[in-house]
């Protein structure tokens, strides 16, 4: 079963523009497209809360606040529980396997699940491209299926029935 996330468009776009601007985008060994622009999505999960999920860029030097925290774009609504994501990430972070439980906060600590949305894909337009146009177009979100990882974007943002 696939979801939608949905993303503010003009937020998603600052992150593609830096990414795709950046001198470099780096990635863990071993992980898909390397030194290609694109953005991350990512799914925190904490057993018993519900996920929590952004995008950012890949670019570096990296997008950041004043305070040196990195610039992320948190999904307008969260899935409960993430189905429909791809079983495969391309990079998964087990916060426990790092910091001993507790030790920073007290409570359970995120397992991070991530996956590459590439900004230059081949076709007769780029995701990139897509985003900037739909901008000038009046478009205001981007939507993400989860289970493609595919980018559309809408005027308005689709409500989801809510659970009872």
């Amino acid at each position: 079963m696939s979801d939608r996330l949905s993303f503010a468009l003009a937020g998603a776009l600052r992150l593609a523009e830096h990414t795709s601007a950046a001198p470099a985008n780096p990635r863990r060994p071993g992980s898909p497209l390397v030194n290609t622009p694109a953005m991350r999505l990512i799914v925190e999960t904490v057993p018993g809360q519900r996920p929590v999920v952004y995008l950012l860029s890949c670019g570096v030097p990296r997008l950041s606040k004043p305070d040196g925290a990195p610039v992320a774009l948190y999904a307008e609504r969260t899935p409960t529980p993430p189905d429909g994501l791809p079983t495969d990430p391309h990079e998964v972070i087990d916060l426990h396997q790092l910091v001993p439980a507790g030790t920073i906060t007290g409570r359970p600590l995120p397992v991070a699940r991530s996956w590459y949305l590439p900004l230059h894909r081949p076709g007769p337009r780029s995701p990139l491209q897509m985003m900037r146009a739909a901008v000038h177009a009046g478009y205001r979100h981007l939507a993400i299926d989860t289970a493609s990882l595919t980018l559309a974007v809408t005027k308005r943002r689709h409500r989801h029935a809510q659970p009872r």
